[in-house]
């Protein structure tokens, strides 16, 4: 009896690599599905920013949207100047994930909403992407 447990540990490793392996896979078509779905506003400006550029951003009277057309957050009114940081605290539903997404042009906005003086809408995406990073929530 006391050697059972030794004897079924093989088992059991091999239990949790298969969930481990189910979530991963779970994952990959999630990222997957999302990769490949298209923009519901795609960007389509050609501003060009330098990547050594430190990046300002500015807002106005910035409205945030849903692809159905719904007001998410705002008005929001804030600048951000190059090379300070700034944390987004809020209550649930208070905005935070929705300023995220339209400043990674997955929202739609209204109002203005500029980098370096120009307006997000104009910038290139691929141009702009290259200075995001985005540590998500748990």
């Amino acid at each position: 009896l006391i050697l059972a447990p030794e004897f079924f540990q093989p088992l059991r490793d091999l239990g949790t690599f298969y969930h481990a392996k189910a979530q991963a896979v779970g994952a990959a078509d999630s990222l997957k599905t999302f990769m490949e779905t298209p923009l519901a506003h795609p960007q389509r400006g050609e501003a060009e920013l330098a990547s050594t550029d430190p990046v300002t951003i500015e807002a106005e009277e910035l409205f945030i949207t849903s692809p159905e057309g719904k007001t998410l957050a705002g008005p929001l009114n804030f600048t951000l100047p190059a090379g300070q940081r700034a944390v987004l605290v809020g209550r649930s539903g208070s905005g935070k994930s929705s300023l995220l997404n339209a400043l990674s042009g997955f929202f739609s906005y209204q109002g203005s909403l500029r980098i370096n003086g120009i307006e997000l809408r104009d910038l290139s995406p691929e141009s702009w992407r290259k200075h995001l990073s985005w540590v998500g929530q748990n």
